[in-house]
């Protein structure tokens, strides 16, 4: 009943040591700036495993599938990707630390994207983009956990593409690169 935009990121890693095809979804509402909906699937050598959140903002609880528990969450509640979402929307200062109190787990609230400086990367098309370099921290597991010290590159323009992600996997450090991308058209004046 709510207006959605999906959201998709997807991870795909392969290596001697370690092998992911990882994909995660937000059903997030652009009216409201808040998730309806999260989905995690992974995928490697070890195990499959599949969750999926539902989000009632208005009523300031989610579930998840598999489990009878009815949970607390923030009235703007945000999850992974949808936070990502959020971030890029934001007017980011070099040197400065922004905490979000918004993460569905309210225990490994805040979020925190510390903007560390600006780079020059090199987008799909070969054209080089100024980008800002970010230092988020989303919950305690995954790509953001804090011990990974992520680094994130977004364009530093209205677009603010996610270019690079580098982090700590856990076996080593690992970087993900935009390799394609394409852009709207355009509409005429």
């Amino acid at each position: 009943g709510h207006l959605t935009w999906k959201i998709r990121m997807v991870v795909d890693i392969g290596s001697l040591v370690y092998d992911a095809n990882d994909t995660l979804e937000s059903w997030f509402d652009p009216r409201k700036f808040v998730s309806r909906r999260f989905e995690k699937r992974f995928r490697n050598s070890k195990q499959n495993r599949n969750r999926l959140y539902s989000f009632s903002p208005e009523d300031g609880i989610y579930t998840r599938t598999g489990k009878d528990t009815v949970y607390a969450t923030p009235l703007d509640v945000l999850d992974d990707v949808s936070f990502l979402y959020v971030v890029r929307t934001l007017p980011l200062e070099v040197g400065r630390t922004y905490e979000f109190h918004r993460y569905y787990d309210i225990g490994k609230n805040p979020l925190v994207v510390r903007v560390l400086g600006r780079e020059t990367m090199e987008l799909p098309d070969k054209s080089k983009a100024p980008c800002l370099l970010l230092a988020p921290v989303i919950g305690t597991t995954g790509l953001f956990r804090p011990q990974a010290k992520a680094r994130l590159w977004l364009t530093d323009d209205a677009r603010r593409i996610p270019v690079q992600i580098k982090a700590d996997l856990g076996f080593g450090a690992g970087t993900l690169r935009l390799r394609k991308m394409s852009l709207a058209p355009t509409e005429a004046p």
